[in-house]
């Protein structure tokens, strides 16, 4: 079975999203990325770390054994593993051993949309049948809520009323 994300916070990932780029990759940088990198180093060293929610996509699990086969939006995220993933949005379905289906009837609201005004489905959106994804394959893409940053828009993993 392929690795799975949670949204669960750990140290690792709150270093890697207060520091992104190795000294190495810094020192490669042009001077003006890296002082504005730098600068975001150093406004990032005293905040916390709230909430995370992982885009959910291609090959992500509910609770209750369902899947994710093909994420409805136009992007792809290319693995190093030769997979490529593309995002579920709100509306799209997951698929269980016995071949019912759910829709995913919340997402990220205004915090994240296509270009259409769709959210995009998180590790934590909510089915019309009362299942949640619960992990994804897609590692690094995600939402993130710190302590100095505004509160995550009020229709934030909120069913849509059309999608219920």
């Amino acid at each position: 079975m392929e690795k799975q994300y949670t949204n669960d916070i750990t140290r690792e990932l709150i270093a890697q999203m207060k520091a992104p780029y190795s000294a190495a990759e810094m020192a490669q940088m042009g001077e003006e990325q890296r002082t504005v990198f730098e600068e975001h180093i150093r406004e990032m060293a005293p905040c916390t770390l709230e909430g995370i929610w992982r885009f959910a996509t291609d090959g992500a699990l509910s609770r209750q054994g369902g899947l994710i086969e093909q994420g409805s939006a136009d992007d792809q995220f290319h693995l190093p593993d030769g997979r490529v993933l593309s995002r579920a949005m709100v509306g799209d379905f997951v698929i269980y051993p016995d071949g019912s289906r759910a829709r995913i009837i919340s997402g990220s609201g205004y915090a994240a949309m296509n270009g259409d005004g769709v959210s995009f489905a998180l590790v934590g959106s909510r089915l019309d049948n009362g299942d949640e994804i619960i992990s994804t394959p897609l590692p690094d893409v995600l939402l993130a809520q710190w302590d100095n940053c505004e509160p995550l828009p009020d229709d934030f993993l909120v069913p849509v009323p059309e999608c219920k």
